[in-house]
């Protein structure tokens, strides 16, 4: 079964953009809506940033007060979260 997960929020930059997480086979990925070229599409983030994982881990704990996704989901971004936190200050 495949999660999705939509919102708006900046970047690292503070650029505003639409943004879109699916989790799907156990593994998750995170868009952006990018509007260059011939329109809008979404575009994968690789590595995505700690204050984008932030967000997520926001959207996630909302949905899981409401009992729409499992604690789990939750977890699972925590620990991607500081996984980046720890690659981008590396002490």
């Amino acid at each position: 079964m495949r999660n999705q997960h939509l919102w708006d929020g900046p970047d690292e930059k503070e650029t505003e953009f639409a943004w879109r997480a699916t989790k799907f086979a156990g593994r998750w990925k995170i868009h952006r809506i990018d509007d260059v070229g011939r329109g809008p599409e979404w575009v994968e983030i690789k590595s995505p940033h700690s204050s984008i994982l932030e967000q997520l881990r926001g959207v996630l704990f909302r949905k899981y007060q409401r009992r729409r996704v499992p604690y789990e989901d939750v977890t699972h971004i925590e620990r991607l979260r500081d996984d980046a936190l720890s690659h981008e200050n590396p002490e």
